[in-house]
């Protein structure tokens, strides 16, 4: 898989995500089939990401999977907070593979 197509899941997993989050967070209770369909799709587009790019997320893959199972229990809270620590998660500078190194990935310190 080239670092391309891989930002590219790892943006689709994001908006999968996003997408989730938002409508758990306007408590739209009709909108809950849609949250599970979102969560559903993060966690298969995850599957696409593979070898040492997949290390990348799978601290956030972790919490996708804990939303899925609390959105499934219908515990809508713990949902809430799975989704908000793993879009934090998916926004770290570390989670966008770029396949190269910068001088912002490595600061020098001061």
């Amino acid at each position: 898989m080239s670092p391309s197509s891989h930002h590219g899941i790892v943006g689709q997993v994001q908006a999968a995500v996003d997408t989730a989050l938002v409508k758990v967070l306007t408590v739209d209770a009709a909108a809950m089939p849609r949250v599970r369909s979102q969560v559903q799709h993060a966690l298969g587009l995850l599957v696409q990401i593979d070898g040492d790019q997949a290390i990348i997320v799978h601290d956030a893959a972790d919490v996708i999977r804990a939303a899925d199972e609390h959105l499934n229990a219908g515990r809508w809270q713990e949902a809430r907070c799975a989704l908000v620590t793993a879009r934090g998660r998916l926004a770290r500078p570390g989670a966008r593979y770029t396949g190269t190194t910068s001088p912002t990935d490595n600061p020098t310190p001061e």
